[in-house]
C-alpha cells in the first residue's frame, strides 16, 4: 500500500545525484516515521531536487495525504503518476485509486478546483504567499484550493508576467485561462513584489539620464555659405567694373587720362581676384560645414564601476 511508499521508495538507487539524494530520502523516512509528515514532505521535495525520481515526488504526495494536507497530497500524487512511468504498474495504479479517494474528500470539503490553464505551455504558476503551493505549478492543469481569495502570478521567460486574481468560494469549478504577452524592449518582464525592474538605480541614487543625439548647429555654414555668396557677386560687379575702365582706357590718348583709367582698371582687377579667391574658399569651408551639420553625430556617457568607485566614459563621433 502507499503508506509503505514513505519509507520503501525513498531508499531507491538514485541516477544524478545518488547519495545526496539518498541521504535526503532517508532523513525524510525518519521524519515520517516520527509522524512529522509535513517536515518528511519538505524534505523528499529536497531529494528530488537533487535527484529527480519519480518515487521521491511519489513520497510528497504520499506524505502531504498523511499530513492531511489535501490540496498538495492531490498535486504532488498527480505528478507522480505524470512521471513514474518506471514505477511499477501495481504500485502507480493504487496511486490512481488513492487519489480517487484524495479527490473525493476534495469535492465534499470546502474546496475549489480551478482548471489552469497557461499559455505558453511552459509558463508556471505561482500562488503568492505560498498557500496552498508554495512551489511553481508548471504548466495547465486542474488544482484545488480551499476557499478563499488568491493571487497568481503566472511567468515565463520572454514573456511578460501576470498577475491574475482567484475567489475559490464554493464546489463550481473555475476556468482560469491566461495568455501571456512575448517581451519586447519597450515593455521589460514584471519582476515579484518587492524587486525593482531592471536598470532602476538604487534608493537614494539620482537616475542617470539617457544620452541624446547632438548635431553641430546649422549657423556657421549658413554664415559661410552668405560669405561666400557675397563674395561671389562682388568679384562679378568688380569684374565688370574693370572690363568698362578698360574700354574707357583704351579711347583715352596716352596721358593722364589713360594711366587714370588704367590704374582704376587695375585695382578693381585685383578687387575681383580676391572677391574670387573668397569665393573659392569660402564655397570649401561651406561645403564642410554643412556636411557636418547634416551628418548624425552622437555622443554617449557610460558609467563604468572601478575598484575604488566608477567611472564616466565618453563615446561617440565628433
Amino acid at each position: 500500500m502507499l503508506s509503505c511508499a514513505v519509507v520503501g521508495l525513498a531508499g531507491s538507487v538514485a541516477h544524478a545525484s545518488p547519495e545526496e539524494g539518498k541521504a535526503l530520502a532517508e532523513e525524510a523516512a525518519k521524519l515520517a516515521a516520527a509522524n512529522q509528515m509535513v517536515a518528511a514532505a519538505a524534505k523528499f521535495r529536497e531529494a528530488y531536487a537533487s535527484d529527480p525520481r519519480p518515487e521521491y515526488v511519489c513520497n510528497v504526495g504520499v506524505a502531504y495525504l498523511k499530513a492531511p494536507d489535501l490540496p498538495r497530497a492531490q498535486r504532488y500524487l498527480n505528478d507522480c503518476t505524470q512521471l513514474g512511468a518506471s514505477l511499477s504498474k501495481d504500485f502507480l495504479a493504487n496511486v490512481r485509486k488513492v487519489m480517487e479517494t484524495v479527490e473525493a474528500k476534495l469535492v465534499a470539503g470546502n474546496y475549489t478546483p480551478v482548471d489552469l490553464l497557461v499559455e505558453p505551455v511552459q509558463a508556471t504558476i505561482l500562488v503568492q504567499g505560498g498557500d496552498p503551493f508554495d512551489e511553481p505549478i508548471v504548466g495547465s492543469r486542474r488544482a484545488w484550493f480551499p476557499y478563499g481569495s488568491y493571487k497568481l502570478v503566472v511567468h515565463a521567460e520572454g514573456y511578460t508576467d501576470r498577475v491574475v486574481e482567484l475567489a475559490a468560494k464554493d464546489h463550481t469549478a473555475v476556468r482560469l485561462a491566461t495568455k501571456l504577452d512575448k517581451l519586447t524592449e519597450s515593455a521589460p518582464n514584471e519582476k515579484p513584489p518587492g524587486e525593482p525592474p531592471p536598470g532602476d538605480p538604487p534608493p537614494g541614487e539620482p537616475p542617470i539620464a539617457p544620452a541624446r543625439e547632438r548635431r553641430p548647429s546649422t549657423l556657421p555654414p549658413i554664415a559661410a555659405t552668405a560669405v561666400t555668396g557675397v563674395a561671389a557677386v562682388s568679384g562679378a560687379i568688380l569684374y565688370y567694373l574693370a572690363y568698362q575702365k578698360r574700354e574707357d582706357a583704351n579711347q583715352e590718348p596716352a596721358g593722364a587720362g589713360f594711366d587714370a583709367a588704367r590704374s582704376a582698371m587695375e585695382s578693381r582687377l585685383l578687387g575681383a581676384r580676391i572677391a574670387g579667391g573668397v569665393a573659392i574658399v569660402g564655397a570649401g569651408v561651406s561645403a564642410y560645414l554643412w556636411y557636418r551639420a547634416t551628418r548624425s553625430t552622437s555622443t554617449t556617457l557610460e558609467v563604468q564601476a572601478t575598484g575604488s568607485g566608477a567611472a564616466m566614459v565618453f563615446g561617440g563621433r565628433f
